[in-house]
């Protein structure tokens, strides 16, 4: 299981979608938790939708990965980019979340 540490963590509100192909889709309020400077890590994010489902994120300085609660490991993100036509909407993959409030580093 992915632990956040007590420190160093700063928590954001924000909306979540799903991306399907040019379309952004399920709009939902998100909080999201950032752990900087995590000892194993580097960079984690956790995100908690609305409707329950949470999404584990770090970057470790090479790479932005996806915790998988099935696996029980990290996966590479394939495709991280700004949303086309929404500006400051976030895409790992098909998870979304509006960044314009949020730090990027």
């Amino acid at each position: 299981m992915v632990n956040l540490g007590e420190s160093n963590l700063q928590n954001y509100r924000t909306i979540c979608y799903q991306r399907q192909g040019d379309k952004l889709s399920s709009p939902e309020n998100c909080t999201l938790t950032i752990e900087f400077n995590h000892p194993e890590n580097g960079l984690t994010w956790e995100i908690v939708a609305c409707s329950g489902q949470r999404y584990y994120y770090r970057n470790n300085g090479k790479d932005i990965e996806l915790w998988s609660h099935l696996a029980q490991q990290w996966f590479k993100v394939d495709q991280v980019d700004w949303f086309p036509g929404k500006e400051k909407v976030l895409c790992w993959d098909n998870f979304c979340a509006e960044w314009s409030e949020l730090p990027l580093d």
